[in-house]
């Protein structure tokens, strides 16, 4: 079916221009500073004294450019791969709306390649006709309006469900909240908050905590490269679409920290250290909200002060497993002396409990 779609979409590609009395075309942007190549396993920018390559890239973010074409010339042969899909072979016009259609993705990376690619004698442009081009103009001024829908209703969700959270149990929601409680390595034990991790209480706290991870990936990956497998699987397009992605990933990730309280306590009933297994899952939960809730806030003034630098979204994801890694070394000190084991015993229960599920995380994330 992706075939056949494909195949449609490069015979339109040659039949755009001029074809009706309102095919006449105004450039809107020239993506000759967009350009980019692949060089020690990652993209840079491609300056104009670089000489001839075979291959260049460029992004182009489909909601920002909805209504308009990508226009490719060359005067040489030429291959037009898109998200690593072979998409024309010389195409010159292609509709951009369609492209995130067959490729389920507003964030398109497309690569030309040819033998040799002169920079001189290419050109890649957005393209958009002269009567879309005054209201198009204003609305690409502006990150796409159902995605910034989407996050201000999110955001607000997110913020009735901490108030319901805080009224609900605030003692339990002030050891939950405790920046202190996080770093001290000699936090008295609590069988109040670290034997009941399962009851209504806590797990509300869970289902909170897995919403505002989910917020923070569906916005990052947004706007994340194409570069990541992931990109395509968050990819939106429209507003009840994000939303069921933020309820889908959410749901995932609650998921996982069911699987997260099994494999806590399955490694500490083997190791022989019951008795860590509330205080290690309580301050993962701890980590999880203070850090992510907090990075979380930080993403959606980012957004809606309508910033769409990759670069500051790449940081945060980065982010995510340089907390992990820290927490890592936090855990391991704050169990260091509880359980009575040598330290390489205590090593081992880590490994099975924080860096083989880190490694996992890693892998998912960024390959």
């Amino acid at each position: 079916m992706r075939i056949a779609l494909l195949f449609l979409i490069s015979i339109f590609s040659f039949q755009v221009p001029g074809l009706s009395a309102n095919g006449i075309f105004t450039t809107k942007k020239d993506l000759r500073n967009d350009w980019k190549i692949f060089e020690d396993n990652k993209y840079k920018s491609l300056s104009s004294d670089y000489g001839d390559v075979s291959t260049l890239y460029f992004e182009i973010n489909g909601d920002k450019y909805a209504g308009d074409y990508l226009k490719i010339n060359a005067p040489y042969d030429y291959t037009v791969f898109i998200n690593g899909q072979l998409a024309s072979i010389g195409g010159t016009n292609f509709n951009i709306d369609s492209l995130v259609r067959v490729y389920s993705s507003v964030n398109l990376l497309i690569a030309i390649h040819a033998e040799s690619i002169s920079q001189e004698k290419l050109h890649t442009t957005i393209d958009t006709k002269i009567a879309q081009a005054r209201a198009s103009d204003e609305a690409n001024d502006r990150p796409a309006t159902f995605f910034r829908d989407f996050v201000i209703v999110a955001s607000l969700v997110l913020l009735i469900m901490l108030i319901v959270v805080l009224r609900l149990n605030p003692k339990l929601a002030s050891d939950y909240f405790s920046v202190t409680k996080i770093f001290s390595l000699r936090e008295s034990d609590d069988s109040q908050i670290y034997t009941r991790i399962s009851n209504s209480a806590n797990i509300l706290f869970y289902a909170f905590c897995s919403l505002i991870l989910g917020f923070y990936l569906i916005v990052i990956f947004h706007f994340a490269s194409t570069g990541y497998w992931l990109t395509n699987y968050f990819a939106t397009t429209g507003f009840f679409s994000a939303l069921s992605k933020w309820i889908g990933v959410s749901l995932f990730i609650f998921l996982i920290f069911i699987l997260k309280v099994i494999l806590v306590y399955a490694s500490s009933f083997l190791f022989g250290s019951r008795n860590m297994a509330g205080i290690h899952f309580f301050n993962w939960v701890r980590l999880q909200l203070i850090v992510f809730g907090g990075i979380s806030i930080v993403l959606f003034v980012y957004f809606i002060a309508r910033g769409q630098n990759p670069t500051f979204y790449f940081v945060l994801l980065k982010l995510m497993t340089w907390c992990l890694v820290g927490w890592t070394i936090i855990i391991f000190l704050k169990l260091n002396g509880r359980t009575g084991y040598s330290l390489f015993h205590l090593f081992s229960y880590i490994c099975a409990t924080e860096i083989i599920p880190l490694l996992v995380i890693i892998s998912v994330l960024y390959n």
